[in-house]
């Protein structure tokens, strides 16, 4: 089994020089969703921290921070400890953002689940049903 975070931070350079030559709408994408996740699985996180990790500029991982509060998928939960300099601003996923839906449909019985974006269950239901094949 991979260890996700392990994963982004050993190969997060390498697999970013491979899409370098893409376009530019496909490269934006991939530095989001490298941003996002790594907010995400972090926890409490700088601007700075997030582009030392991912080897993204500093600017880029600015702009689309902006972006995200903008749209209310991550926020500025207060300032971390400080090691010489101005104290870094910490940044929360918003897991509320939105929710995801599962079903497991089974022979005799069907489970549904929603969760929000980071796991949390909010609503869960199973019910029973019998098969009859028609002839």
């Amino acid at each position: 089994m991979l260890n996700l975070p392990y994963v982004m931070r050993a190969g997060v350079k390498c697999v970013m020089n491979l899409f370098r030559k893409g376009n530019k709408e496909l490269i934006k994408e991939l530095n989001r969703s490298l941003v996002i996740d790594m907010v995400r699985l972090k926890g409490h996180i700088s601007r700075t921290d997030i582009a030392k990790e991912t080897g993204l500029g500093l600017s880029t991982t600015t702009n689309i921070i902006d972006e995200l509060i903008k749209e209310n998928l991550v926020s500025e939960i207060g300032t971390g400890d400080s090691h010489g300099g101005r104290k870094p601003v910490l940044l929360k996923f918003n897991g509320d953002f939105g929710v995801v839906a599962g079903m497991k449909i089974e022979p005799q019985q069907v489970k549904m689940c929603l969760s929000n974006l980071e796991g949390k269950i909010l609503y869960k239901h199973q019910f029973s049903y019998t098969h009859n094949e028609a002839n």
